[in-house]
């Protein structure tokens, strides 16, 4: 599973990970993507270039400023690290992804 935890004025990604021996959920930071003063809205996980490696998309909020950005974020298999290559300001973050046409599960 993939959600937010907070602390103080800084949210970050995290993927949450069964442990079948424990029946527990742990957690472990997803290099590179924390944001500082706003909220995460919105987190979608695909492989958007099908390289294999699982890509996020975050759309956040930041209340100050009372915008919305959506990040694309690529996952670089060479650092481990999602890096954002491209951000989406013309919209809410009213996102979805699918297989419209069935070539891919």
């Amino acid at each position: 599973m993939i959600g937010v935890t907070k602390s103080e004025n800084l949210e970050k990604i995290n993927f949450f990970l069964y442990d079948e021996s424990t029946g527990e959920f742990n957690f472990e930071d997803v290099r590179g993507l924390f944001y500082e003063n706003c909220l995460i809205k919105n987190i979608i996980a695909n492989d958007i270039t099908n390289d294999s490696n699982m890509d996020l998309i975050v759309t956040v909020y930041y209340p100050q400023e009372n915008r919305t950005e959506t990040h694309i974020n690529m996952y670089d298999e060479m650092t481990g690290i999602f890096k954002k290559i491209y951000t989406i300001t013309e919209s809410e973050g009213n996102f979805f992804i699918g297989d419209f046409d069935g070539d891919r599960l």
